[in-house]
């Protein structure tokens, strides 16, 4: 669901036709679903595993994101043909997870409400996305280019040819406005004139800076552009 960086999640249609190519294939897909609880649509959006019939999909659940980044804790649904090459590589990697916080987390998750936490917190997540939406169409509509995801907790949006990722999130920095270029969401680091916006762990006030910061700075680095192309 809603993928890192661009927050597309696939449709009905696209889900089973990729899982008929992983059996046409002998392949399995990996699906992180760490942000299936922030779903701001009225529709529900069937993660992959739920249509996986032929047990292609290893399926991976983090709770950074829906409860405490800190924990580090999440499960895994996999194929039994493949289970002991994931345990293998899980125990050369670290051994074991703490068995203190898994017990923690398991009493937490059976006794306060797991169901009401998530609700909640895909309340506060879908407010944090209006704002943003809000604030993007004000400052920076017709400027750059970006889409309208489901859910999740950013927004990808595309710049100008003329306009460098890198340049635009070094100038914003000094301006206290923190974004991910879209090179580092690619595995060489290739130039992408994209750059990520996170707006769930800000308030509501910051949001509105951010962006409008962000159209001046923008602003500015188009007319520097142009002046620059006519000498």
């Amino acid at each position: 669901h809603f993928q890192t960086p661009t927050g597309v999640s696939y449709s009905l249609e696209k889900k089973r036709k990729l899982l008929d190519l992983a059996e046409q294939y002998d392949a399995y897909v990996v699906e992180d679903d760490n942000l299936y609880d922030f779903n701001y649509s009225k529709t529900p959006i069937l993660p992959l595993k739920a249509l996986d019939y032929k047990n292609r999909v290893i399926y991976i659940k983090s709770f950074s994101k829906i409860l405490m980044p800190g924990l580090r804790i999440g499960f895994m649904v996999i194929p039994k043909k493949i289970l002991h090459h994931v345990m293998a590589a899980k125990y050369t990697t670290d051994i074991s997870t703490s068995g203190f916080l898994q017990k923690a987390l398991d009493y937490y998750l059976r006794e306060y409400g797991w169901q009401e936490h998530t609700k909640q917190m895909c309340s506060y997540g879908g407010q944090k996305y209006k704002k943003a939406l809000r604030y993007a169409d004000v400052y920076l509509k017709g400027k750059v280019s970006y889409h309208r995801p489901q859910g999740g907790i950013s927004l990808w949006i595309g710049l100008p040819p003329s306009l460098p990722a890198e340049e635009l999130c070094s100038r914003l920095l000094e301006k206290n406005v923190i974004l991910s270029p879209g090179s580092q969401f690619y595995m060489g680091g290739e130039e992408s004139h994209h750059v990520r916006l996170c707006f769930t762990n800000v308030t509501d006030d910051a949001i509105q800076v951010g962006m409008k910061r962000m159209g001046e700075c923008i602003d500015s680095m188009m007319a520097e552009s142009e002046k620059n192309s006519k000498i």
